[in-house]
């Protein structure tokens, strides 16, 4: 069936055109839908894995700003008209993914005419923290996992000690989360566990204009009809986009360009190690680009080739998430030290005084913090005199000053 749109993505930001929020939210919002409705019948193949089409895209602005929630909701919306795509609960634990997991559980016929058992699901949080708690270590270990869209099953030992498995697990997420929320709940593991460096962090601090009442804007422009079609035609094609099967391959041409890319950006991360983004995300860049790729050459044809066009404006995508990165990973760290710092004097005022090995065994059991960035954590709280070490024979004491 032919399109009827020459760009998925690009129709859709001038549907959501009069909106407030930024480009880069549709953009985002509308890579998360393609992803969606792809699951796990494309990939791209690298010899010992694939890389599969799903994302963990986390809209992140100041509340009221950029209007995450509702432009979260407006792609969603049209994910709703597809009835093969599965929305996920909006609360999970570390059990209930594998449950939610085997619900999905449905039979496909590859491309060669074989069968095969898959579990594909899209997760929605207009607020992440209520989707997923960041100090759940077990639930966000899953999901680090479960981000390669792996081959084999996903195997869980529930309380009952059976064994539960999920075939073929591919999760997508699509959220949203304030900075002030990165500040104040973030545990260090978030950060240097490998989930961040796998997300897409889109941030914006800004409206891209004020829009008072929205329907007047359209019935300027498009009228109600002609908005009403601009949807209909973003189903029917995202209809079609859900048929794609099979593996992509890339063009020579592409090939070279992406050769040039992985180098360069490697030497860069090597000069630059401080640039700010999550442990491994360097490492990663390859696969979020070629992930957007896929996403891209489906949003414009049915063909499985990634053009060089496509790959470069995949990289631009991705080498502009880095630059966000910074400031994204500057309020997770700097909560994290907050949170630490309000933790070691409540333990103290509790105790009137505390062993230093004392109060470092529950710091580290709650933080993960090393003895180094403990001591030194110490020493700063000292010269800031808001505590004072005293020592007692062997042992050595904070207390309050």
């Amino acid at each position: 069936m032919a399109r009827k749109l020459d760009d998925w993505i690009t129709s859709y930001l001038i549907w959501t055109g009069y909106t407030e929020a930024p480009d880069i939210f549709h953009f985002w919002v509308g890579v998360s839908v393609i992803a969606a409705v792809l699951q796990r019948k494309v990939f791209f193949d690298m010899a010992y894995f694939r890389w599969r089409p799903n994302f963990y895209i986390i809209l992140t602005a100041p509340s009221g700003i950029a209007n995450k929630s509702t432009t979260i909701e407006t792609g969603i919306e049209l994910l709703r008209e597809l009835s093969d795509v599965t929305i996920g609960a909006g609360k999970l634990t570390a059990q209930s993914i594998i449950d939610e997991l085997r619900e999905a559980q449905v039979a496909r016929m590859l491309p060669d005419g074989t069968i095969e058992e898959e579990c594909c699901l899209t997760f929605v949080a207009s607020e992440l923290g209520v989707l997923l708690d960041p100090n759940d270590r077990t639930l966000i270990d899953d999901f680090v996992y479960l981000w390669d869209g792996r081959e084999k099953p996903f195997t869980k030992r529930t309380r009952k000690a059976l064994i539960e498995t999920a075939p073929n697990p591919w999760i997508n997420l699509i959220g949203g989360i304030t900075p002030e929320w990165l500040t104040e709940n973030l545990p260090k593991s978030f950060i240097h566990g490998g989930f961040a460096s796998r997300c897409a962090f889109v941030y914006a601090d800004e409206k891209r204009r004020l829009v008072a009442y929205p329907t007047d804007l359209i019935e300027r422009t498009i009228g109600s009809a002609g908005f009403r079609m601009q949807k209909t035609l973003l189903i029917e094609d995202l209809k079609q986009i859900s048929t794609i099967s099979g593996q992509y391959k890339i063009s020579d041409e592409a090939k070279a360009a992406g050769y040039t890319w992985y180098e360069e950006m490697y030497e860069r991360a090597i000069k630059n190690p401080e640039l700010g983004a999550p442990d491994g995300f360097a490492s990663r860049k390859q696969g979020h680009a070629h992930k957007l790729a896929m996403v891209l050459s489906a949003s414009r044809g049915d063909g499985l080739v990634i053009e060089k066009d496509i790959l470069l404006a995949a990289v631009d995508k991705v080498e502009e998430l880095e630059k966000t990165l910074k400031k994204v990973t500057a309020k997770m760290q700097g909560g994290q030290n907050t949170r630490m710092l309000d933790e070691i004097m409540r333990q103290v005022r509790i105790s009137g005084k505390i062993a230093q090995t004392q109060l470092f065994r529950l710091i580290f059991m709650q933080f993960g913090m090393g003895r180094d960035e403990f001591n030194k954590l110490c020493d700063s709280m000292i010269a800031a005199e808001m505590v004072r070490v005293r020592q007692e024979g062997n042992v050595v004491y904070i207390e309050e000053r």
